[in-house]
């Protein structure tokens, strides 16, 4: 295991901006367009870190992709969002041409089926356009997930609608630069093209915690969706090995693709120091936190694992609990820059189980101190999307 420690709030990942450059970003004017879900967490700290930078956000926005795990589609549901996507880009465009002047488009998540229309309309305006790419449809539904086998029609479409929205975008966005260079790689774009803006947390949510009081109990806390890059399993098998640890306890919040697996190993090895919990309501994930001593990340061992960084480490993090999690070159970019987070290989129970069993035998003490609040902010997150929508409008 492998520990990063500091008091990372004392460290800036921006230098202090001049009144000129303050003053243009009041002045800034963005279109944020597309069929996203506002609520989604990426998409909500994008908007609320732009407002809080002073920029003025003209919301153009046709709700089409709810909470449904967009990967796992029946034809049904395919049939369903293909009628709310013709029905949105038939009024969209009206929208957007009746909206206020703007300096630049920047497309949602999931915007990549967006991206077309959102090129002809800003060629009309003359305005530059930017993608919030977040992740690839190609490799969540092909690479990641195996839900499409990699040879269909299906995995080629999805391939050309990922570079067609890269290509007709001035600018993309995603999360890492682990990220960027598997863009740049898989759709043979120039780097150029990308550039990294962090996924945050909503300090309106998730803000520093006060220690738990010590009860002789070490309760470990997991949510999420249970897709494959979580690596559930491991999470199980570790728990298992710490079932003779009777102050240990585990929480599993959530469902996904791989509940059924994880719920069946658990019982084929006899875990019984796991409580399932279905689901959790956003606002409310915060109170489990606080109730827990240790908040797990992700233990897959796709290659998406080594690349992305998920909400729920950024959210624990806010809130000042220990994060364990897969090393990986995604983690290494937030470990740079401060983050407290403890590191595990992939896939690998008994390190999980080892890291662990060291945070719950350490005191009371070392439990609220070793890791401090380190947040990436609302506030954090529009200073860097201001950063690359001004270069983007300066060079329009």
């Amino acid at each position: 295991m492998t520990r990063q420690h500091g008091q990372s709030q004392k460290k800036t990942m921006f230098p202090p901006r001049s009144s000129d450059e303050e003053a243009k970003t009041r002045a800034l004017r963005v279109c944020y367009f597309g069929t996203f879900d506002p609520s989604y967490p990426r998409n909500a700290i994008n908007i609320k870190g732009l407002k809080r930078m002073g920029v003025e956000v003209v919301t153009c926005q046709r709700q089409v992709w709810g909470s449904w795990d967009k990967a796992q589609t029946t034809l049904t549901t395919r049939v369903l969002a293909g009628l709310r996507l013709l029905s949105a880009y038939l009024t969209l465009p009206w929208a957007y041409l009746l909206a206020l002047r703007h300096d630049v488009v920047l497309v949602g998540y999931m915007g990549q089926f967006d991206m077309p229309l959102a090129w002809l309309l800003t060629r009309l305006r003359r305005t530059p356009l930017v993608l919030d790419a977040f992740l690839s449809l190609y490799e969540t539904a092909v690479e990641d997930r195996a839900l499409v086998p990699a040879r269909s029609l299906r995995a080629k479409v999805l391939r050309l609608v990922d570079r067609l929205a890269c290509t007709l975008a001035d600018k993309v966005l995603l999360d890492t630069n682990a990220h960027i260079d598997y863009f740049v790689r898989k759709l043979n774009l120039h780097r150029n093209k990308f550039a990294r803006v962090l996924i945050g947390a909503d300090e309106d949510y998730f803000h520093p915690l006060t220690p738990k009081k010590p009860d002789g109990r070490c309760r470990v806390l997991f949510f999420g969706h249970f897709i494959p890059l979580h690596g559930a399993e491991t999470i199980v098998r570790a728990a298992h090995l710490l079932a003779q640890r009777e102050d240990i306890l585990f929480k599993l919040i959530g469902r996904g693709q791989t509940y059924d697996e994880a719920r069946s190993l658990a019982e084929k090895l006899g875990v019984n120091n796991i409580r399932w919990v279905d689901h959790v309501a956003y606002h409310d994930l915060v109170k489990h936190i606080g109730q827990a001593d240790i908040c797990l990340g992700i233990f897959g061992t796709s290659a998406k694992t080594a690349r992305v960084i998920p909400h729920k480490v950024f959210q624990a993090l806010s809130c000042a609990r220990p994060v364990i999690t897969a090393a990986s070159p995604a983690i290494e970019e937030i470990q740079s820059l401060g983050a407290p987070i403890h590191t595990v290989p992939p896939d690998d129970p008994e390190a999980l189980a080892e890291a662990i069993t060291d945070i719950s035998n350490a005191t009371d003490n070392f439990r609220s101190c070793d890791t401090m609040s380190w947040s990436v902010t609302s506030h954090i997150v529009g200073r860097q999307l201001v950063a690359v929508l001004e270069r983007v409008t300066a060079e329009a």
